[in-house]
C-alpha cells in the first residue's frame, strides 16, 4: 500500500495513492467474495448432504444434490447452483411441495454466510497484507 509523502507540491504522489488505494480495494473484495463464495458452496455441501435420501436414484439422474452443487461467476458476483441434472429441483427441496415438507436450506446457507463474515474480511485483509 501506499503511503503519502507531504513534500510533493504536485499532488501527483496523491493522485497515485488515490488510484492504488481503489485497487487495493477492489482487489481485497474480490478476494472476500471468493471466500464469502468458498464458504456457500461448503455449506450447500453439508446440508445437502443432511437430507440425502438413500436409495437408488432414477434412470435420468446419476446424482445426489450434494454431488452436484456447481459455482457459477456472472461478472463481479458468484452464484451457487445445482448443475444440469439437479438444478431444477433446488426450488422443490428447499420450499417442497403440497405432497412434501420444505427443508429450507438455502436460507441455512445465507446463515453460515453471515455468521463468518468475519473470516471473509479477514482474507480479504491477508490478501493486502502479503
Amino acid at each position: 500500500m501506499t503511503k503519502i509523502n507531504d513534500d510533493d507540491p504536485s499532488g501527483k504522489r496523491f493522485e497515485q495513492f488515490i488510484e492504488e488505494f481503489g485497487n487495493d480495494a477492489r482487489i481485497g473484495l474480490q478476494k472476500v467474495s471468493e471466500k464469502g463464495a468458498e464458504i456457500a458452496m461448503e455449506s450447500a455441501r453439508r446440508h445437502l448432504s443432511a437430507i440425502r435420501r438413500s436409495g437408488k436414484l432414477n434412470k435420468y439422474r446419476t446424482h445426489h444434490l450434494d454431488e452436484d452443487v456447481q459455482l457459477f461467476k456472472k461478472g463481479q458476483k458468484y452464484q451457487i447452483g445445482g448443475g444440469k441434472e439437479t438444478g431444477t429441483l433446488w426450488h422443490i427441496v428447499n420450499d417442497g411441495t403440497y405432497r412434501s415438507i420444505g427443508y429450507h436450506f438455502m436460507e441455512k446457507i445465507v446463515e453460515d454466510i453471515n455468521s463468518r463474515q468475519d473470516e471473509m474480511w479477514e482474507a480479504g485483509e491477508k490478501e493486502l497484507e502479503g
